[in-house]
């Protein structure tokens, strides 16, 4: 995981060996939680998931799918509006709860 520190020396060298402005902007997420689904299930999408507002479904590098939070409330309002057997997939059912689901 890269933290802030990171990014501050990054934006250091940048300037300073190479002469380049940089502009960054953080995000307002704070909480992550991996989607689990099987193997041959498709990809979920944004468009059939009833999010709040602040949060987002992302995708990693290696195809997996998380959800991001801004904070807990809004995982709890999630899992509250999202329960088993309702239309759509159940969201509550395919968050993995192991060491994968952190806080950012």
């Amino acid at each position: 995981m890269v933290g802030t520190l990171q990014f501050d020396v990054l934006e250091y060298r940048l300037r300073s060996e190479y002469n380049v402005e940089l502009y960054k902007e953080g995000l307002p997420f704070e909480y992550l939680r991996w989607i689990v689904r099987e193997e041959d299930a498709p990809p979920l999408k944004e468009e059939d998931l009833l999010l709040p507002n602040d949060a987002k479904l992302v995708e990693d590098y290696k195809g997996n799918q998380l959800l991001l939070f801004a904070s807990q409330w809004s995982i709890q309002w999630l899992l509250r509006r999202d329960p088993p057997g309702a239309a759509g997939p159940a969201l509550s059912a395919v968050f993995h709860s192991d060491e994968r689901s952190q806080d950012l």
